[in-house]
């Protein structure tokens, strides 16, 4: 799980606050899972001067999962990402550098890159993004913390992309995107 930037610090708690909802609501479901949820004081970025071995805090935060790979049981075939806000961004950054490694992603309320679909063919992709009432800023307009255009402009691409690989039978990934519309960000 990659924290948002309301989040950033050094204090290892403050980015799982978040989370209490998810334990609460779906302990039978993660009890057996291992979840790590690194903390950056900075955003969460690739460092791409690092060619093969990317460093930044995504660079850290994969090494960091392949530490925990190394040295614990873990299933390969369900390691998941997700991340809320900047770190829906920092998804997204994941899944089309290191799409290999996991078996989906969950982008909450993230943006980044319209242009690649290419990059996510083969992973399944849940998008989670409300829009919320910001009556004093906007004069009632519906709007969203995160630009929601930045968002449509994704998903159009990779729906594109999708419709291009089912032609010619090659596509795997499987983008769900359900539009929910005013109800503030409580997408996680």
């Amino acid at each position: 799980f990659l924290h948002g930037a309301g989040e950033l610090g050094t204090d290892n708690t403050t980015h799982i606050n978040n989370l209490e909802k998810m334990f609460l609501n779906n302990a039978d479901y993660i009890s057996q899972a291992i979840l790590l949820c690194p903390q950056t004081a900075e955003w969460w970025r690739l460092d791409r001067n690092y060619v093969g071995d990317e460093g930044g805090t995504l660079g850290s935060a994969k090494h960091l999962l392949e530490k925990i790979q190394k040295e614990y049981s873990c299933d390969n075939d369900r390691i998941y990402v997700t991340g809320l806000s900047m770190g829906g961004y920092g998804t997204w950054e994941m899944l089309e550098r290191y799409g290999n490694v996991f078996a989906a992603g969950v982008p909450l309320c993230g943006f980044g890159n319209t242009g690649n679909g290419a990059a996510f063919k083969d992973i399944p992709i849940r998008i989670y993004h409300e829009i919320i009432k910001l009556e004093t800023e906007n004069q009632g307009n519906l709007s969203a913390i995160v630009d929601f255009e930045n968002i449509r402009a994704r998903i159009n691409s990779l729906k594109k992309q999708q419709n291009e690989l089912k032609e010619e039978n090659k596509m795997k990934s499987i983008v769900s995107y359900p539009e929910r519309g005013e109800g503030g960000r409580n997408s996680y």
